[in-house]
């Protein structure tokens, strides 16, 4: 193995034991010591790679970001679909993050965890990465209403409701035990949302899980 593969290595196995420290103890509870033991590193190693532990924890959200962003939501707009179906498919790709990284997206949800320690830097480049996302799917949103797909509402509004369910249906999924759903539901409930946003009634009333 490379000198570079086993760098990679590392990294890596210092992310996926600062992402179980986090999530158990929280920022302010986590000791940089308790990551390399479960990393199986030095505490220095950690230092070498990430300079701290305000710097490990940004990449830790950058890391979770990154992939919600750019391997799960991303490639949905190159798909050769039209509009409301590339709508769909980002929502239901948004869902399956959640399902496949709950982990991860319990780090993004709890992110207030680490508000007042948060540098302003990294407020910056996570609002940054999602502007692109967003308007990205803002020309979605355009391009439907201009087929006939949307009608009735305001693309930018349709945008912005979409994210904002798509963000509570999954933060409620992985905080409250009493209002989760099984990855069946939640995939029908974004199917049942998105009939309802264009127009259609939902043909499953009164038939999510308790």
């Amino acid at each position: 193995m490379s000198r570079t593969s086993r760098s990679e290595d590392t990294r890596r196995h210092i992310l996926e034991a600062a992402e179980r420290q986090f999530l158990t103890h929280g920022y302010a509870g986590t000791r940089v010591e308790e990551i390399a033991t479960d990393a199986h590193v030095s505490v220095g190693t950690i230092y070498l790679h990430y300079g701290n532990k305000e710097g490990l924890y940004s990449a830790v959200l950058v890391h979770a970001q990154e992939v919600l962003l750019d391997e799960y939501l991303a490639p949905v707009f190159a798909l050769d679909a039209t509009p409301w179906e590339r709508i769909r498919a980002w929502c239901h790709a948004y869902v399956d993050f959640t399902i496949d990284h709950t982990d991860r997206a319990r780090l993004m949800a709890v992110i207030e965890w680490w508000e007042a320690e948060r540098p302003p830097e990294l407020d910056q480049q996570l609002r940054d990465r999602i502007r692109t996302r967003d308007a990205q799917l803002l020309a979605v949103f355009a391009e439907a209403a201009e087929q006939g797909e949307l009608e009735g509402v305001d693309p930018a509004t349709a945008n912005r409701f979409v994210w904002s369910a798509m963000y509570g249906i999954c933060a409620l999924n992985i905080r409250h035990a009493d209002l989760s759903l099984s990855p069946e539901t939640m995939h029908a409930l974004v199917d049942d949302g998105l009939r309802m946003l264009s127009g259609g009634r939902t043909a499953r009333s009164g038939q999510i899980e308790a």
